[in-house]
């Protein structure tokens, strides 16, 4: 007991909240951002400066007041700032970002982080100079830095392997904020456990409040029906609108379902490039709609359908119409990641179609590197092929967005030695060790021959679509383009050209920063960061 009352129980008790706070307000700023691991950099360069500020504020503060009192008022102060951070989240989202399953820009998801973290982070900040001099005694920094650290691992390691998954973010915030108040109380005077009592009712209040929104309904859709469910991998939101079903994940819109005109384009295409494809890996889109749409043709005798999040596919499972492929006895539906299914996967497979979404955070990107495709290439049968795309357009690429449809071409051509690009809004790649004309004639006839009835492909879609004129300009834009590295998993190119794009639609001298950086040589950064540090030493000495 008398260490809490002397601070050092305290100090343990500020480091696990500390954690568990950082880890519920990375994961809703991650949600808030879209899902890009470049949210997670700036949230936490802003929480390394906020406490780093915080603390030289503390340092002045302590010389003149100090005490159990001030820190048990601090801690009250944080626990209401970290219950509103969570409602501040969605305020900022609102005000700051843009419109519901958009991109947030890089100086929106700035604004964003520093809106929720400053004042949580310089109380945190504040807080550790006054926790060191209530503990006083021989080396007190080095204490208070040790104990915080042994809570802030605890609990790190805590709400980091799956808490989030049980408990809801805002109760979770919650619990984190009740702490700081148990703690508050104890810390506190007996002439002062009054105001304790009225602060502690205030931080419930607030934690109170946070929860309503989120009963029942979507915390990014707010007033309008939608399902959520919060996974290891990702927030999942379904808002209803008639008779469609838009699925967000991470806040970015993922797919519409049903939406037959989507997955016949993502699907047939590719698949009538091959005579007669029989096994068939699927990496995403069991949900969407690809998977129905790749049972239609009659050559197929099995299919590996491989989807991330087991959380995703129960939730839709239960909730959607359409999903009954799944139960086809030719369908093997395996839940986990696609890379380490791959791993194992026997094969040989005649086509691997990769549904999945752009590579617009480091996650995805794992996806179009050149290690991805060797592990494909060695599970494809004698004439198989890879099929990826990207996001493009149908007559007309920009130098920016050509740069990124280009990497995925780049990477490509590293691995395999044919290589087919299908224009459209999306633009498809097909790779293969053989030889894959476009041909739209015979496109269609083996259309007609399996009796697919696809009410948004046909011989004369596939002519129009994917005629000589689109090919001839999608392959000299290609031609013309500049992508010299391939994108590989310890170099994502198509990431890094994905933020360029990202950041260009946004704000263009951004884009040019983004772009001027990629001139940028490792030995030239390593030598800055050792004269930084030099500097530092030398100012220290």
């Amino acid at each position: 007991m008398r260490a809490f009352r002397s601070g050092t129980g305290i100090a343990v008790v500020a480091g696990a909240t500390g954690a568990g706070a950082q880890v519920v307000l990375l994961r809703e700023l991650l949600v808030a951002c879209g899902g890009n691991e470049l949210a997670a950099g700036v949230a936490l360069a802003c929480w390394l400066l906020g406490t780093a500020l915080g603390s030289g504020v503390g340092g002045l503060l302590v010389r003149r007041w100090s005490g159990p009192g001030l820190a048990g008022g601090l801690l009250l102060a944080l626990a209401a700032a970290l219950a509103g951070s969570m409602w501040g989240v969605e305020l900022a989202r609102g005000w700051l970002g843009p419109g519901p399953g958009e991109v947030v820009p890089l100086a929106g998801a700035l604004l964003i982080c520093a809106a929720v973290l400053v004042l949580p982070c310089v109380l945190l900040g504040v807080l550790f100079p006054v926790l060191v001099a209530l503990v006083g005694g021989r080396q007190p920094a080095a204490r208070v830095f040790a104990l915080e650290a042994l809570g802030f691992g605890a609990a790190g390691l805590v709400f980091g392997l799956g808490l989030l998954v049980v408990v809801p973010a805002p109760l979770a915030m919650a619990g984190v904020a009740a702490a700081l108040c148990g703690a508050s109380m104890w810390l506190a005077p007996q002439r002062s456990r009054a105001r304790a009592w009225i602060g502690a009712g205030v931080v419930a209040a607030l934690c109170v409040a946070t929860l309503v929104p989120r009963v029942g309904r979507s915390s990014m859709f707010r007033g309008r029906p939608a399902l959520q469910a919060d996974s290891l991998h990702s927030r999942i939101e379904v808002v209803t609108d008639g008779e469609l079903h838009n699925v967000y994940l991470d806040g970015l819109w993922a797919f519409a379902t049903p939406d037959a005109q989507a997955a016949q384009w993502a699907t047939h295409p590719a698949m009538l490039l091959h005579p007669a494809p029989e096994r068939v890996l699927l990496i995403g889109g069991a949900l969407s709609g690809v998977l129905p749409e790749v049972l239609e043709h009659p050559s197929v005798q099995h299919v590996d359908a491989v989807e991330l999040d087991p959380a995703l596919v129960g939730v839709l499972r239960g909730s959607l119409p359409g999903l009954e492929a799944l139960d086809d006895p030719r369908v093997a539906l395996h839940l986990l990641d696609g890379r380490a299914f791959v791993r194992r996967a026997e094969g040989p497979y005649d086509v691997v179609l990769l549904a999945l979404p752009d590579p617009h955070s480091a996650q995805l990107a794992r996806f179009y590197s050149v290690e991805f495709f060797e592990q494909l290439r060695d599970r494809l049968a004698h004439g198989g092929m890879v099929v990826a795309g990207v996001r493009g357009s149908a007559d007309m690429l920009g130098p920016t967005q050509a740069r990124y449809a280009g990497a995925t071409r780049t990477t490509l051509a590293q691995v395999f030695g044919r290589i087919t690009a299908l224009p459209g809004a999306r633009i498809v790649y097909v790779a293969s060790d053989q030889d894959v004309v476009l041909q739209t004639d015979v496109m269609g006839r083996r259309l007609e021959e399996r009796g697919i009835d696809a009410e948004y492909v046909t011989p004369f879609d596939l002519t129009f679509e994917l005629g000589p004129l689109r090919e001839q300009y999608l392959l000299q834009v290609l031609a013309e383009t500049s992508v010299d590295l391939p994108s590989r998993d310890l170099a994502p190119t198509c990431f890094h050209l994905g933020n360029v794009l990202w950041a260009s639609q946004q704000a263009p001298w951004l884009g040019s920063v983004l772009t001027w950086v990629e001139g940028l040589r490792v030995r030239w950064l390593v030598a800055a960061v050792l004269g930084l540090a030099a500097l530092l030493a030398l100012g220290a000495w």
